[in-house]
Parts: structure tokens; C-alpha cells; sequence
């Protein structure tokens, strides 16, 4: 998922530089005019392959009241009749709409995905910019996470949902599986995480041993160009 993020957000940066040089300098210079025919390419491919055409299929983009903020939520599916699947985005921060559509998309045919940016992420941070920071908490974000889920239940007329958490989403489902487990069907964790303290401490360690070996390779190759 993380290259899929990192080459959509390149992609959306050469796009804004080709425009800012076209508006600058008319008439847009050829390689302008080759990225912007690009990006409408795959405008209309991604409007054409991603789009919920069944006749009981439902495709909503919204935001909904949850944890006393406007939160925003994307449900889509092919069928309405289908179980509800509520995705939960690693991060804390990392959401997934619009990109993971992409990702999603075969699973339309047999679950009705809802993905939801959480509190601080996303469409639902730049809704809530004044939104205090001290208010993203395990408990907190759990708690927005039970009131989504039993929203979504009343809403899409389900009994229960499943959950599927990804990375720090992993943990938020465990947690939101326990509070209310009447509420869900199954709770399926990728990438999951099982002691956040020893994973952080793995990766700083690991992160430091790399900059250290790296250093000590720029050092040693000054050392023999003459350089020190």
C-alpha cells in the first residue's frame, strides 16, 4: 500500500508543476502537455473502472457525526445485500481514501467496503483543523470507532459488520472487538501488531544501526578521495 501512496502523491506533484508551468508559460511546453494528457487518461479510466454501475450497488461519500465531529466515511459496494466491511487505516494519520479504491475494488463484488478517515486523518482532519490533539487517544478513537461501526449496522440495515484492521488499525480493532463485540461478526487483522512498545523500539534501534552504518561509509569513502 505504501508504494501505491508514495507513486500517486509523485504523480499528483509532477502534475501541479506541469500546471503551475503551463500557467506561466504559455503555451504549456511539451512535456506540460504530455502529463496533463496523462492525468486525463487516468481520470477517465479510474471514473470507468472504478465505478459502482449495478443496479442494487451503492457508492456514498460523506460525513457523518461521530465522537462529536464531522467524520468522513466512503461506502461502496455492488450489491447492498452483501456484508458491510469497515476498514481501518493504519497511522495513526495514514488514510486511504481516495487511493485505496484501487485496492478495494474487487472486493466490491462481495462485501460492502466502507473506509473511514479517522479522527486527525484525512477529510475528517481538514474538517476539524482546531480539533485538540490531546483528543486522539486509544480510548477515544475507540469509542469513534463503536460509534461508527453501530451507525453503519443501523444505517445499512446489518445485524453486525466485520472489521479489518490494517497496521496501527490492527490495534484500534482489537480494541473496538472488545468493547462491543455484539457488533461485529469477525475482526480479521493485517499487519497486524502485537506489542506496539517492542515493535517501536525494534525500529528506532534498526533505524539507527542503518544511519550509523551510513555514515561511517560516507566517512570512510571521504577518508580515501582525500577529503579529511
Amino acid at each position: 500500500m505504501r508504494r501505491t501512496t508514495t507513486g500517486f502523491w509523485t504523480l499528483l506533484l509532477l502534475v501541479g508543476l506541469a500546471a503551475a508551468s503551463a500557467g506561466q508559460n504559455p503555451p504549456a511546453s511539451a512535456d506540460a502537455q504530455k502529463l496533463e494528457a496523462a492525468w486525463a487518461f487516468l481520470r477517465a479510466r479510474n471514473a470507468r473502472d472504478y465505478a459502482v454501475a449495478t443496479p442494487n450497488g451503492i457508492d456514498e461519500a460523506r460525513y457523518v457525526e461521530v465522537g462529536g465531529i464531522q467524520q468522513w466515511i466512503t461506502i461502496r459496494g455492488e450489491d447492498r445485500n452483501n456484508p458491510v466491511l469497515l476498514f481501518l487505516h493504519g497511522g495513526p494519520g495514514d488514510a486511504t481514501n481516495p487511493w485505496g479504491y484501487a485496492g478495494f475494488r474487487l472486493w466490491l463484488k462481495h462485501f460492502t467496503v466502507v473506509q473511514w478517515d479517522q479522527r486527525g486523518a484525512g477529510r475528517t482532519f481538514g474538517k476539524n483543523p482546531d480539533a485538540p490533539p490531546q483528543a486522539i487517544t486509544v480510548a477515544r478513537m475507540t469509542q469513534d470507532g463503536v460509534e461508527l461501526a453501530d451507525l453503519l449496522r443501523k444505517q445499512l440495515r446489518k445485524d453486525k459488520i466485520i472489521l479489518v484492521g490494517h497496521s496501527w488499525g490492527s490495534i484500534l480493532g482489537v480494541h473496538m472487538a472488545k468493547a462491543r463485540p455484539d457488533l461485529f461478526y469477525a475482526f480479521v487483522g493485517t499487519g497486524q501488531v502485537a506489542d506496539p512498545a517492542t515493535s517501536t523500539r525494534v525500529i528506532v534501534n534498526t533505524s539507527r544501526g542503518i544511519v550509523t552504518d551510513r555514515i561511517l561509509v560516507a566517512a570512510t569513502s571521504l577518508r580515501l578521495l582525500g577529503a579529511t
